[in-house]
């Protein structure tokens, strides 16, 4: 296919092939409408190969992250390590992402352990697999689409498209909407800008001349108010807007500091690549990536732990972290209604098994006088009644709040 006649249908074409070899590269095609930017990212080991592209449309953002691990049992566990690292990386920064690609896992084989690995692995990352169908022209499900659990209804629906050549086209529908923060304008003063040799000394002479006999309040005040003017002055007051966001529970400030500090080494890295820049550039990036796993482990424990004894909680808990919505499975109508229903339903069912055995000859059991009779009951200790009682599993709920 060549860009010069995808352009000609209204769309626009970019590639990454393949280094070593023809086929297996990387291709993003979208409309002209559409805005799209390349993204530089940190990229995996050799062989697999990846791209990531910013598409913009409506003051809407989709991340897309597209991945190409080629065939063969040697790369799968170095790919699940890589993939893993990758999306814990940049899950966390990106508004809408998705993680596409041709993966060359056999996702639905229940009898492929690599594809059972990368399964746990993706589930355990919280991504959703939105691919249901094959891709392949053997059959195999190999080309993957994943979103985190708690956008998976960023894409409502996939269906299977024509064969491009041994893999097919899927075709997504997406259902974005954008986070919109709370926007508020601030005056601040730029403290870095002021000069320490004029400020210092006319500061200085200005609060030698207040009065100090005058009551405290009133000192602070005029203290305040010089000081006020000399900013205007020195550093002049400026106004910018910031966004307000909803702060992350597991976020403090060991993370944010470790963050700036990696965010400086990767400046030096990229202005110098060097190997020693490199090396410190990457200690910083795993003690950051280290710092948040650590935090979302002991927030997300405490989160947990709150829900103990309270089952109703719990399993609110989970599904507000998967994103699952609770839904009705009752047909619309009235309660009063619907109880009528269901209860003509099951009477006419019961009448139609009692019809279905009006000609059957009525069952008699055969009697067998080599069974015994049950007189006794064997004697068990205290142990025994104590063991099969400390067998039982603890459970408990609203309805019935002692243990079991």
């Amino acid at each position: 296919m060549d860009s010069t006649d995808v352009k000609k249908q209204g769309f626009h074409c970019e590639f990454i092939n393949h280094p070593k070899k023809h086929g297996g590269g990387l291709a993003i095609i979208y409309r002209s409408s559409v805005k799209c930017q390349w993204v530089p990212r940190t990229q995996p080991s050799p062989p697999i190969m990846h791209g990531s592209w910013k598409l913009s449309r409506m003051n809407q953002t989709l991340d897309t992250e597209l991945f190409y691990r080629p065939p063969g049992k040697d790369s799968i566990s170095f790919f699940i390590t890589e993939f893993t690292e990758y999306v814990e990386r940049h899950k966390l920064t990106s508004g809408h992402p998705i993680f596409a690609g041709d993966f060359n896992v056999h996702y639905h084989d229940v009898t492929n352990l690599d594809a059972l690995d990368f399964e746990t692995m993706t589930q355990g990352l919280g991504l959703h697999q939105h691919i249901d169908c094959a891709t392949h022209r053997k059959g195999h499900t190999l080309d993957l689409v994943f979103t985190p659990f708690l956008l998976h209804g960023t894409i409502i629906s996939c269906t299977q498209g024509p064969y491009l050549s041994d893999h097919c086209m899927l075709i997504l529908t997406l259902g974005m909407q954008k986070y919109s923060p709370t926007k508020v304008k601030i005056s601040s003063h730029c403290i870095k800008g002021v000069d320490p040799s004029s400020f210092g000394p006319t500061l200085y002479g200005m609060l030698c001349q207040l009065d100090t006999a005058i009551p405290l309040d009133d000192l602070a005040r005029k203290m305040e108010l010089i000081t006020e003017t000399l900013l205007d002055v020195h550093a002049p007051s400026r106004t910018q807007h910031i966004s307000l966001r909803i702060p992350k529970s597991w976020f403090n400030l060991d993370i944010k500091r470790q963050k700036h500090i990696a965010r400086f080494w990767e400046r030096q890295w990229r202005c110098h690549p060097t190997e020693h820049n490199w090396t410190i550039y990457r200690e910083h990036h795993n003690a950051y990536f280290n710092h948040i796993k650590a935090a979302k482990h002991q927030s997300l424990t405490s989160i947990i732990l709150d829900s103990k004894g309270d089952s109703r909680k719990l399993f609110n808990t989970i599904r507000k972290f998967t994103g699952s919505l609770a839904s009705n499975p009752l047909p619309p109508g009235k309660e009063l209604y619907l109880a009528d229903s269901f209860s003509k339903f099951f009477l006419e069912k019961i009448q139609r098994i009692h019809s279905q055995f009006q000609d059957l000859p009525c069952f008699v059991p055969p009697i067998n006088g080599d069974i015994p009779p049950l007189e006794t009951f064997t004697t068990v200790s205290q142990d025994q009644v104590r063991r099969a009682i400390m067998s039982l599993h603890p459970k408990s709920c609203e309805l019935d709040p002692l243990p079991a």
